[in-house]
């Protein structure tokens, strides 16, 4: 085979291979979008074009993701070696007991086996940070100062998510997660908007039904005299209330009632994927009781970084990639 040959099969392999690796990231793509439309709105399904919409700002928010779970620091082991060694494990844990305590309540992991069960695991550890103020003595040079106020740093409510064998796998379940997330910040809203519409339709169905009643009054009235000034000023006002919910039930009919509307607003959050997820690096310096040390502290501590993810400024919880085998293993 001569050299034009040679070059002209290997370009031909070598399209094929960028082909098959495209039409491979598109299936994610796609995979990916079909997630995220199942969760938010089932109904979107229904617009045959829903996955063009969604693809370019699908494949920001994967990106977007991909980096947030990238700046997670770690992973660090857990153990109750490591209690002892490591100045970041002792200060998530009050006690090594209570490191242990939250290995055991580990979620099992489904990819391992039976004899598998003592190899190492990979999660993301999340936790909540809570800080307290206490007095202290503080020695400053010669002088010893009494009822210094500090703040002291604890984590609670420890939980491990996302468990897996390899830190690749853990990566992947974790941005499926964020992509999760947005979609069910877009299941809210609609929901919301939802039960919004369905409660205007209920109270516009109750005015009307008074003004039926008040109707019926009025003509009994008639059969007799003339409708009471009371009667005639209730259906008055029972006639600006119907028009005025009337046009609040076609506010929010324009913004829900289509599967258009659902898919416009999922398109909305996942194209803006920094709005709902957000992941802050978070350092401390802390001495051994977890007292919070400024550059001011001539006490020795420790730094410890963590990430600090939040979603919509209303959840945050502290977290890190971890390793650890289940309490009592042989590996442990």
């Amino acid at each position: 085979m001569n050299n034009f040959l040679r070059r002209t099969v290997s370009n031909i392999q070598g399209l094929g291979q960028r082909y098959l690796a495209s039409r491979a990231r598109e299936q994610v793509v796609h995979q990916a979008t079909d997630m995220v439309v199942e969760v938010a709105d089932p109904r979107i399904r229904q617009i045959g074009r829903y996955r063009k919409s969604l693809r370019s700002p699908m494949k920001e928010a994967m990106e977007y993701c991909s980096s947030l779970v990238d700046s997670i620091p770690g992973p660090v082991r857990l153990s109750r070696q490591q209690y002892h060694a490591d100045p970041l494990v002792k200060a998530i844990f009050v006690s090594a007991n209570e490191l242990e305590d939250v290995l055991r309540l580990a979620p099992e992991n489904s990819d391992v086996s039976d004899q598998e069960k003592e190899r190492d695991s990979i999660a993301l550890l999340t936790m909540t940070k809570t800080e307290k103020t206490i007095f202290k003595h503080e020695q400053q040079g010669d002088i010893i100062l009494r009822d210094v106020k500090k703040r002291t740093v604890n984590f609670i409510d420890h939980r491990l998510v996302a468990v897996s064998t390899t830190l690749t796998t853990t990566q992947e379940l974790l941005k499926n997660r964020g992509l999760e997330v947005l979609a069910t910040i877009a299941m809210e809203r609609i929901a919301s908007l939802r039960g919004d519409l369905a409660e205007l339709r209920e109270r516009r169905a109750y005015l009307k039904s008074m003004r039926r009643m008040l109707n019926g009054r009025s003509r009994t009235q008639e059969l007799f005299s003339h409708p009471d000034h009371e009667t005639t000023e209730k259906l008055r006002k029972l006639k600006t209330l119907i028009k005025e919910v009337e046009t609040e039930v076609d506010l929010t009919r324009q913004k829900i009632e289509m599967p258009e509307d659902s898919l416009a607003i999922l398109q909305e959050i996942i194209d803006k994927p920094e709005n709902t997820l957000i992941a802050n690096k978070q350092t401390l310096r802390l001495d051994w009781m977890n007292v919070l040390l400024s550059g001011k502290d001539h006490s020795k501590g420790n730094d410890i970084s963590l990430a600090e993810l939040s979603i919509k400024d209303e959840l945050q919880r502290s977290a890190l990639l971890v390793v650890f085998t289940q309490p009592g293993s042989k590996t442990n």
